[in-house]
């Protein structure tokens, strides 16, 4: 019997699934679209970030401060015997005084142009932009601070603080990428395929931060700044052109509709924005608006020490520990894994198999963060501080409570709004957070630079305390139910009564 006269039923079950893989392989390939962008624009951003801070710390030593080459060399070096702390001290109180400014405008100006932008490219069905003018901000940043590199001694540590920041001031930064992304790829496929789709970017996501934050201090030390800067800048332009000739929009507009409304001041509009938060904060007989303060005031207090503490960490395990940037990605991919961890363990078994509360994956959370934030403050080698990481392993489960919560709060059709406002929320907390950390660790950074940690802990024995009446108020109100039940109500209708009519507004 010839092979062609072989049925289906006769090709061997191994053939079959060879096929089949393939097939699945040649399908994923086929549609992919948006994954690669977000692949390389993530690593390019943490590789950034780390590159920036030793940078502004190289030229603040050897050309603001006019340290002599040997100080400056240990400090790089990590050579304890051959600097004072002192003079490390000195170097990084100019820096961070720095980067409290660069907090505070960086995370005003996007936020607006994510407002604005957003809300024309829902109207005008145009994705591309929203992703595009990142990307494009990403490489000319990285040119200019390519020529900050190479004429180190020429140009102070101030005009590499310029080159990071207007590029990416004026470009909409990380959260009008987000935004782009996720808009293009709802907007295409059906309800199946979406899903499939933003899981792939979520699983993407993480793959990118994983690389990118144990690259990041390893790149840096075997490339130097003008390796790193050369290599960033020619895959953010690289991807940019992927993104225009690869990348297909989809339901544009046609030049009828489009000429009816396409204006600059259009897109300035503030009716959408005023719509915005007016769907999101109206008063109703559920006393939504409440509950939306009160979620966003948890929202805050729960994102803003973490801001805060970001562009800090580095700097100080520099100081106590005596780490370089290799350490440091080290441990940055070891809390990220442990967060990771964390983050499964909360969904699968917390939430799927003993289907706690939100307000209890809560209080759990800030439980976590307290007790890891203690261990960092106090620190007395590295060993401790990557035991802290590992306390903090259920903290990831305050944003999936925050999340859950709000759903529950809005209209489906409402969530796409209410996560903007959400978002809005988490761009402005830099605004705050940045300068009133970055201050405070100057302030600290001689004699005690893990104080930071003591006032991230402050703040989250607030949140957990407002965890905790919440709670309270939940298991009132489930004590005044009938016992019968067909009586008894769910927990979007006790969240509904635990709010009191005093704090209506």
């Amino acid at each position: 019997m010839s092979m062609h006269n072989l049925s289906p039923d006769y090709i061997p079950s191994e053939t079959t699934e060879k096929v089949s893989m393939l097939q699945k392989m040649k399908y994923l390939f086929k549609n992919v679209t948006v994954e690669p962008i977000v692949f390389f624009y993530i690593i390019a951003t943490l590789m950034t970030t780390l590159t920036n801070q030793n940078l502004a710390l190289e030229k603040t030593c050897r050309v603001n401060l006019h340290f002599n080459t040997s100080i400056c060399d240990a400090i790089t070096l990590r050579n304890n015997s051959g600097y004072e702390r002192s003079q490390e001290a000195e170097v990084q109180a100019i820096v961070q005084k720095w980067e409290a400014y660069r907090s505070f405008i960086i995370g005003s100006v996007p936020v607006v142009l994510v407002v604005l932008f957003g809300a024309w490219s829902d109207r005008h069905k145009r994705r591309k932009p929203l992703i595009m003018l990142p990307l494009l901000g990403a490489t000319l940043s990285n040119v200019l601070l390519l020529l900050c590199s190479i004429y180190f001694m020429e140009l102070k540590m101030q005009y590499s603080w310029l080159a990071d920041i207007i590029p990416n001031l004026f470009s909409g930064g990380f959260g009008l990428f987000i935004l782009g992304i996720f808009s293009y790829v709802g907007g295409i496929g059906d309800a199946e395929n979406k899903t499939t789709r933003i899981g792939l970017i979520t699983i993407t996501q993480t793959v990118a931060i994983s690389i990118g934050t144990f690259l990041s201090g390893i790149v840096l030390h075997s490339m130097g700044f003008i390796g790193v800067y050369a290599a960033i800048a020619t895959v953010t332009f690289v991807t940019s052109l992927y993104c225009l000739f690869v990348v297909k929009e989809q339901d544009i507009l046609s030049p009828e509709e489009k000429n009816k409304e396409e204006s600059f001041k259009e897109i300035i509009s503030m009716k959408h924005i005023k719509s915005l938060f007016e769907t999101c904060f109206r008063n109703d007989e559920g006393k939504r608006r409440q509950k939306m303060f009160f979620l966003m005031t948890l929202l805050t207090l729960t994102i803003g020490p973490t801001m805060g503490e970001m562009p800090i960490v580095y700097m100080s395990v520099r100081l106590r520990f005596g780490w370089n940037e290799v350490n440091f990605s080290f441990f940055s991919s070891f809390q990220f894994i442990v967060q990771l961890i964390g983050n499964t363990f909360t969904l699968v078994v917390l939430l799927k198999y003993l289907k706690l509360r939100d307000v209890t994956l809560g209080i759990i959370a800030m439980c976590s963060k307290i007790t890891a934030v203690l261990i960092y403050a106090f620190a007395p080698t590295g060993f401790y501080f990557h035991v802290a990481a590992v306390t903090e392993i259920f903290f990831g489960a305050n944003l999936i409570a925050l999340r859950a919560m709000m759903a529950k709060i809005v209209e489906p059709h409402e969530l796409g709004q209410s996560n903007s406002v959400f978002g809005i929320c988490e761009g402005l907390t830099p605004v705050v957070f940045g300068p009133l950390y970055s201050m405070l660790y100057i302030r600290t950074l001689m004699f005690f630079p893990g104080a930071f940690y003591l006032m991230s802990g402050c703040i989250s024995i607030i949140v957990m305390s407002l965890y905790i009446w919440l709670y309270k108020l939940i298991k009132k109100e489930e004590k005044r139910q009938p016992k019968d039940n067909e009586q008894i109500e769910t927990e979007e209708e006790l969240l509904e009564k635990t709010f009191p009519a005093e704090m209506k507004t």
